[in-house]
């Protein structure tokens, strides 16, 4: 039986964070291959770091489609898309400003002045460093459709208003919606 669009999205948004974990441990072991400069084990103790980010965001992942299975938890789903978000947004942030930022990337081209190995450790860091920083962003456009398919779900849930001689009555069709409006 073919996946749902609300699944699909969720699916997408689990293996876009397998992406971007196996992107941030092939540059880690990439960086952490040379271990002999304060540079290069700033860089792969930071990607350590980074790693357990990116699982995190992958076992949120993992546990936002459980949600969507079946019968959508949606304060689950929640929850977990917003632990994805904050993750990733960590991983991002120190990519983007740490290293990948002037600081990080003048001094891996010092290092690579320093003869062909290092000039080839650093562009190969560098490069791998990139392909983590397009993943971290394809995790956010992973999470757009998902958002988008929780949005259509709760609004179309509706509500439904009867008049009544003696007054009205309100009549939720799902808990979830209920969940959500308090």
């Amino acid at each position: 039986m073919r996946p749902s669009s609300l699944e699909q999205a969720f699916v997408e948004l689990v293996q876009s964070t397998e992406r971007l974990n196996d992107e941030l441990t092939a540059a880690k072991l990439t960086a952490m291959a040379e271990e002999t400069t304060a540079l290069a084990q700033a860089i792969g103790y930071k990607l350590i770091e980074l790693c357990d980010q990116a699982e995190l965001a992958r076992e949120a992942a993992k546990e936002s489609r459980a949600a969507v299975a079946g019968s959508v938890n949606m304060p689950a789903a929640k929850t977990a898309i917003a632990r994805v978000e904050e993750a990733v947004g960590q991983v991002t942030e120190h990519l983007s400003g740490e290293l990948l930022g002037s600081e990080s990337l003048r001094e891996l081209n010092r290092l690579a002045r320093k003869g062909k190995p290092w000039q080839t450790w650093a562009s190969t860091v560098v490069d791998g460093l990139q392909r983590a920083q397009r993943a971290s962003y394809q995790v956010f456009h992973a999470m757009v459709p998902c958002l988008y398919e929780l949005l259509e779900r709760a609004l179309s849930n509706g509500v439904s208003v009867q008049a009544h001689s003696v007054g009205q009555e309100i009549h939720l069709t799902s808990r979830d919606f209920v969940t959500e409006a308090t």
